[in-house]
């Protein structure tokens, strides 16, 4: 039986803090704007469910460079443009297949 009631430690704010302030971008990261002539073909593959990952499989099989993070980031940031908030018609947001986050009733 362990009776030790070790807590965990604390953070040093000041380290977090340092190390904020010190943070650069990742220089290499590649732009997901590569991604913009795809744009069609990637709304035709999530339309068929494809994953992310698939997607992103698929274009650096095919010369470009990208990754399943970019694909993604791209798919929310192309998708989200025309919701209606903002003054679109919310035309683009409509390809974006819709997940149920718990079963609700159709």
């Amino acid at each position: 039986m362990n009776t030790s009631s070790a807590s965990p430690p604390t953070p040093n704010l000041e380290l977090v803090h340092k190390a904020i302030q010190e943070y650069q971008p990742n220089p290499s990261r590649v732009s997901f704007s590569n991604l913009k002539p795809f744009h069609d073909s990637i709304v035709a593959l999530r339309g068929k469910k494809a994953s992310y990952a698939v997607i992103a499989d698929l274009l650096q099989q095919n010369g470009v460079k990208t990754s399943r993070a970019r694909v993604a980031e791209y798919g929310a940031s192309s998708w989200t443009v025309g919701k209606g908030a903002n003054g679109g018609d919310g035309a683009a947001s409509s390809y974006l297949p819709r997940r149920r986050l718990c079963h609700q009733p159709r």
